[in-house]
C-alpha cells in the first residue's frame, strides 16, 4: 500500500562543534589541576595538566577529521497516510569511519523530525517521522552528530536542500459511518460488495434508498456498491458530499479508493477539476491516492 517516493541527495553540508557534559567537567578538572599546578609549582603537575589538554585538542581534531569523509549515498521517504508516521531509510558512506555506531542522526520536516543512529557498519538506517499533514513533505535537512573519540565534544554535518519528498494522502476515514451507531446498511451480495453511503439526488429512484439511515436521522441516502464482476463501474463524486468539510471529503474518497483496491474493484474520482476514469491495478490507484493528496482545488 506504499510507494517509494523521490530520491535525492542533493544537499550542502555545513559543520559545527559542541563541548557534551563529559567535556565540560574534563575542562574543569583541567583547571583545577591547573591552579593546583600553579600554587604547588609542581612539575608532575605541570605535566598532567599538559597531558589532559593534548587529550582535549587530539579528540576536537580527530573527531572532526573523521566526520569529514561521511557521506549521505541515499535518502528515500515513503509515501504514507496522514494517520501514519513516515518512514524514512538512507545509507551513510562511512569511508572507514572506525566505530559506527557513534554516529547519530535527526531528520527535520516543516512540522516535526526524527532521531537515530547508524544500524552497521554498512552505513545504512531508517527513521520513523511523526504523523504529517496531508500533502507533499520536503525533509529540510539531515544532521550527522559524532561524539568520536572520546565523548568530549559533538561534531555535526548538516545537510540541507535535501532533494527527498514524499506524498502524504489523506487518512482514509469513513465519515459517513457516523450518521448513526448502526453504521451504513449492507448491500445486496448480487449487486456486489458495499462501497458507499451518499447523498440522494431528486430525480434518483427510491430503489437504491437506505431507509434504515432515513428513519433514525431524516436523511435520504442512497446505497451505493463497490463494482463487481456483474456490475458497472463505480466513480466516487466530491461533489456527491454535502455537509462535509474539504478535509472530510478527501478522508471520504481516499477510505472509498482504498477499499476499492482491497476489493479489487474497478473505481474513478471525480474532483474539483480533474475526473479520474475508473480503472485498477497498483498504477491507478496511486494515481488517485496522490490527486487526493495534493491535487484538489476545493
Amino acid at each position: 500500500m506504499q510507494n517509494k517516493a523521490k530520491r535525492g541527495t542533493g544537499a550542502h553540508r555545513s559543520f559545527s562543534v559542541r563541548i557534551t557534559g563529559l567535556g565540560a567537567g574534563f575542562l574543569v578538572l583541567l583547571l583545577v589541576t591547573l591552579a593546583g599546578a600553579s600554587n604547588e609549582n609542581n612539575s608532575f603537575a605541570y605535566l598532567l595538566v599538559f597531558l589532559l589538554l593534548s587529550l582535549f585538542v587530539v579528540s576536537f581534531i580527530r573527531g572532526g577529521l573523521d566526520l569529514l569523509p561521511v557521506r549521505l549515498v541515499h535518502l528515500d521517504a515513503e509515501n504514507t497516510f496522514a494517520d501514519h508516521r513516515v518512514p524514512v531509510r538512507g545509507a551513510l558512506g562511512l569511508c572507514g569511519h572506525p566505530h559506527p555506531a557513534s554516529l547519530e542522526l535527526s531528520c527535520t520536516t516543516a512540522s516535526g523530525q526524527a532521531e537515530g543512529s547508524v544500524m552497521g557498519a554498512d552505513g545504512g538506517f531508517q527513521l520513523l517521522l511523526p504523523r504529517q499533514p496531508r500533502g507533499r513533505l520536503r525533509l529540510k535537512s539531515l544532521t550527522v552528530s559524532s561524539h568520536y573519540p572520546a565523548g568530549l565534544l559533538t561534531w555535526s554535518m548538516r545537510l540541507d536542500g535535501l532533494a527527498t519528498t514524499a506524498l502524504i494522502y489523506p487518512a482514509p476515514i469513513d465519515h459517513l459511518t457516523q450518521l448513526g451507531p448502526e453504521g451504513p446498511c449492507q448491500g445486496s451480495a448480487e449487486s456486489g460488495d458495499f462501497g458507499e453511503l451518499a447523498p440522494w439526488q431528486a430525480g434518483q429512484s427510491l430503489s437504491g434508498l437506505c431507509w434504515k439511515t432515513y428513519a433514525r436521522t431524516g436523511k435520504r441516502m442512497r446505497k451505493h456498491f463497490l463494482a463487481s464482476a456483474t456490475s458497472r463501474d463505480v466513480s466516487f463524486d466530491w461533489h456527491q458530499l454535502p455537509g462535509l468539510t474539504d478535509e472530510q471529503k478527501r478522508s471520504q474518497l481516499c477510505h472509498w479508493v482504498v477499499e476499492s483496491r482491497r476489493n479489487q474493484a474497478r473505481c474513478g474520482l471525480r474532483l474539483p477539476g480533474a475526473v479520474i476514469e475508473p480503472g485498477s491495478g497498483a498504477q491507478h490507484y496511486q494515481r488517485c491516492l496522490a490527486a487526493l493528496a495534493g491535487e484538489l482545488s476545493g
